[in-house]
């Protein structure tokens, strides 16, 4: 993220619950060893998707291109613009307005798996 924002390249993080989840562990620590349970410490899963700036988004597109429509949830601006979305034209709309284009990802990702850890 701190590369992405040192390039000035726009991106949302999204934090998911892990996909796997882990049954409680017992512990013996508890008066008179008694089992206790307790959740294992879970890490969320963590998404981070460049995408272009929200200003190339097309005026006429009627929604926004933020963290959760490119997550997948699509609140469009009108009832109009609601009944002419179809999957064709938001396909279109996210790959040549907010989806960075191929080459440039591409680039940007060669770049930052060559950064220092």
């Amino acid at each position: 993220v701190a590369e992405l924002q040192r390039r000035k390249v726009p991106h949302s993080v999204i934090l998911a619950p892990p996909s796997e989840r882990r049954r409680k562990q017992a512990a013996t620590s508890g008066m008179a060893h008694e089992e206790q349970a307790k959740p294992n410490a879970l890490t969320p899963e963590v998404y981070i998707l460049p995408r272009q700036r929200e200003g190339n988004l097309r005026g006429a597109a009627g929604f926004n291109a933020a963290v959760m429509e490119v997550s997948g949830l699509i609140v469009a601006h009108t009832e109009e613009v609601y009944k002419a979305l179809t999957e064709d034209g938001l396909k279109g709309i996210f790959r040549d307005d907010v989806s960075m284009p191929e080459a440039v990802f591409d680039d940007l990702i060669c770049k930052m798996a060559w950064l220092p850890s």
